[in-house]
């Protein structure tokens, strides 16, 4: 594997952690439109909004955390490889669950949500193969 793969890939985690970030960024504003749309009003409404507003929260650190990391610091330190693998395990977890919990049943927006998590947790397996088949 040469420099350049490793560097596309750290490239890929900058830009797909960006979008992931701005995905659920977008994923907390639109908790409004859904409460509202379904008129949904007491406890029910703000079980629903608080549970949207801290799952976009999650997604924005998932996204944002990683890319901001690989951009300062690359991927060759041991610290930013661990926080790298703490971040599959919690994607893994996150995209098992969507699945469990009725993939048919999530609206749209819940789907690009779901594929684009898949797009990165495939993206930063792939950087951590390449970093590892590197170092042996």
């Amino acid at each position: 594997m040469s420099l350049f793969e490793l560097k596309f890939y750290e490239t890929m985690i900058i830009v797909i952690g960006t979008l992931l970030g701005c995905w659920g960024l977008f994923h907390q504003l639109i908790v409004g439109g859904v409460a509202s749309l379904y008129r949904i009003s007491g406890n029910e409404g703000k079980i629903i909004v608080l549970s949207w507003i801290a799952h976009g929260g999650y997604i924005s650190f998932l996204g944002f955390l990683p890319a901001l990391q690989v951009f300062l610091y690359g991927i060759q330190s041991p610290e930013i490889i661990s926080m790298l693998i703490v971040l599959e395990t919690a994607l893994f977890l996150l995209i098992v669950h969507s699945f469990i919990s009725g993939f048919k049943t999530h609206p749209r927006p819940v789907k690009i949500g779901i594929y684009i998590k898949i797009l990165f947790f495939l993206n930063v397996l792939a950087a951590l193969l390449v970093q590892w088949s590197q170092k042996r």
